[in-house]
């Protein structure tokens, strides 16, 4: 139990340092968006070079495809009836980029605890899934708040947010292990799993991939530095 708290406890405050980086300077909006596709980059090295593979070994049946297709028609729905884009002006369309990938990341980081709490109760998956959510979490944030940069949201609600959104994997994880105590299995693993995978799909290539080549800016370099963040997600799946 001291280990699962630990976990958590690092989880959150790697959440905190992720988000805190792009709050630290100033930068520009050309800089901002070039370090958004590096983390673009991770997170679908996250989903295709980690999370799926995991779950292909874990069912290999066609459950988990069902569950990674229904988190992601949820955040699609989500974003559909709430935060509607296609109209808004280039401002507004980066608020409403922010808040979106804020709901789409928060069910993703609710189901990535549920997921750690099903996983800490199978001895061989407790450690895989926990340094795979504490290595993304960094990401996670800093694309958060990137976004929330470059809407010029205050500074103080950037902050109110990134700390809310901190505490959303580990309060997964807490209800998860209280619910699976006593019930561990692959199944409830795959369960909240699939479905922060269909989550994280979706707000990589729907809501990151968008705003990070909506301008015909440094393009070569954004793809050059999309590759490099899924090529450390690919060298972290080689050393664990």
């Amino acid at each position: 139990m001291s280990r699962f708290v630990a976990f958590n406890i690092a989880i959150f405050f790697s959440a905190v340092v992720g988000g805190t980086l792009p709050l630290l300077i100033s930068w520009s909006d050309r800089v901002l968006h070039l370090f958004l596709a590096l983390t673009t980059g991770i997170f679908l090295g996250a989903v295709f070079l980690h999370l799926i593979p995991e779950l292909a070994h874990q069912d290999p049946g066609i459950t988990s495809w069902l569950l990674v297709l229904g988190g992601l028609l949820i955040v699609y729905a989500l974003e559909t009836l709430i935060f509607p884009t296609r109209y808004a002006s280039t401002e507004e369309s980066h608020k409403l980029v922010g808040y979106a990938t804020l709901a789409g990341l928060s069910v993703h980081s609710y189901a990535d605890g549920q997921a750690l709490a099903a996983g800490f109760l199978l001895p061989s998956l407790g450690m895989p899934i926990f340094l795979s959510i504490v290595t993304h979490k960094v990401a996670e944030t800093f694309s958060l708040c990137t976004v929330f940069e470059l809407a010029e949201m205050s500074r103080r609600k950037t902050i109110v947010l990134l700390g809310v959104f901190s505490l959303i994997t580990p309060l997964g994880a807490a209800s998860g292990y209280v619910f699976f105590a006593g019930s561990g299995g692959p199944l409830h693993f795959v369960i909240p799993t699939a479905i922060a995978t269909g989550t994280f799909l979706y707000v990589a290539l729907c809501d990151l991939m968008p705003e990070v080549f909506h301008r015909p800016h440094d393009n070569a370099a954004k793809l050059l530095l999309l590759l490099v963040g899924a090529a450390f997600m690919l060298a972290l799946r080689a050393i664990e």
